[in-house]
């Protein structure tokens, strides 16, 4: 048996502490090593404890879980899973504001009366447990971050009939990065499934799209595919390329436990475009 997983679980809400707890502690290889009801005790409780993975509270007195974000990703970089209000009865850069500060993931809180089985956050604490995660520079003042430069010179110099991405735990800062030093001009369109809850599929658009010179918006079925946009796979259904020169919407099952799934996305393009397809994970 491995070195278990630690957590420091922040929430100024103690019923959603004990909630927390209550739904970590069913797996033997996660260990709750502390809590605290402010983002300034998580600063300094992160120092002294050096968790594997932090559960964030958005909203909280003293300092709030996004500024709290911005001085741990600064001063002890750490896998922080951001659980927040649905984003659709908020302003949506709020969530997405700590995914630029450097949180890996957004996680919707359930109903306070639920109880600690609808908070299914076992599966994304051991997701995050083994991504690594890189400091990020605290700035003098508000606005908005600028992303760090992105080689784009990865994409093969060949006619690309589309580009596909899939993305899961961590993959907002990457497309985030990557869409912002895209050209305008980007010769081939790209679709792009990003395995998150569906509450936030639509603010992940438009988040990404604030970010880009190309046009980012979600796919709507028998849309057709233009260099120079950026379609997001929504929630709910299957994105594919049945043809060249559209996408496509289709209902079905889960995919390697996840609908939209990047897996049925990436094999679809490959079916349709051969060669011309680039993929990237």
């Amino acid at each position: 048996m491995g070195k278990k997983v630690s957590v420091l679980v922040v929430d100024d809400s103690l019923i959603c502490r004990q909630l927390i707890c209550e739904a970590l502690s069913k797996d033997p290889d996660i260990e709750v090593v502390g809590t605290c009801a402010d983002g300034k005790q998580a600063v300094e409780m992160t120092r002294e404890l050096r968790p594997h993975v932090i559960t964030m509270d958005v909203d909280m007195p003293v300092m709030d879980g996004l500024t709290a974000t911005e001085h741990i990703m600064a001063e002890c970089p750490t896998p922080i899973l951001v659980l927040t209000a649905d984003p659709r009865s908020q302003a949506p850069e709020l969530t997405y504001r700590a995914l630029e500060l450097g949180a890996l993931a957004l996680q919707i809180k359930p109903a306070i009366d639920a109880g600690p089985d609808a908070w299914n956050l076992v599966r994304e604490i051991r997701l995050l447990s083994s991504v690594r995660v890189i400091r990020h520079l605290r700035r003098p003042q508000r606005g908005p971050l600028l992303p760090p430069r992105v080689a784009t010179s990865v994409l093969p110099a060949v006619s690309m009939g589309v580009v596909v991405v899939a993305a899961s735990t961590g993959g907002p800062q990457v497309l985030f990065k990557m869409l912002s030093e895209l050209p305008a001009d980007f010769p081939a369109p790209i679709v792009i499934v990003q395995h998150i809850n569906a509450a936030f599929a639509e603010s992940l658009a438009g988040w990404l799209a604030g970010a880009s010179k190309l046009k980012v918006r979600l796919a709507q079925d028998g849309e057709p595919l233009m260099p120079g946009h950026v379609l997001i796979a929504p929630p709910g259904q299957h994105t594919v390329i049945p043809f060249r020169g559209r996408v496509g919407l289709k209902p079905g099952v889960e995919r390697d436990g996840h609908m939209p799934s990047g897996t049925v996305l990436l094999e679809s393009a490959a079916r349709t475009y051969g060669r011309r397809a680039v993929g990237l994970v």
